[in-house]
């Protein structure tokens, strides 16, 4: 079952586009869940400003404790959003994080609190996905 919300994502101000966020409380690795996403919507989530994370945030209430979203680390060390928009401009890391532990964690969740933590990709949790509209 999928939970949606409508954000309003400014690109400029003279146009405005919609982004709908499916909340998917099935659990997946992150590679599973970006697949899953890319045939049913767009793909993992992307969260490029504090509204939106806050939109988010609450759409989720309670739902889930950890998340994946579209975002990984790729070369040099440079987190990237899964759907090919680049590097992520806004972030909002749990203190500490990312720290990329044991040298295994490529891959973001963002927890209840609404901070983020990078994770080994192969964990199986729930996960978010959009739809550009």
């Amino acid at each position: 079952m999928s939970e949606a919300l409508r954000i309003k994502e400014r690109f400029c101000p003279l146009h405005t586009f919609l982004k709908t966020y499916h909340f998917i409380n099935e659990t997946l690795t992150w590679y599973e869940a970006q697949r899953f996403c890319k045939i049913k919507y767009t793909d993992l989530a992307t969260i490029n400003n504090m509204d939106e994370e806050n939109q988010l945030v609450s759409t989720l209430d309670s739902q889930a404790t950890a998340t994946w979203i579209g975002l990984y680390n790729g070369k040099n060390n440079r987190w990237l959003w899964s759907d090919g928009s680049g590097m992520a401009s806004f972030t909002k890391w749990s203190s500490g994080q990312p720290d990329n532990y044991g040298g295994i964690e490529s891959c973001a969740e963002m927890y209840d609190n609404s901070f983020w933590n990078d994770e080994s990709c192969d964990v199986t949790k729930a996960y978010v996905c959009y739809e550009s509209e």
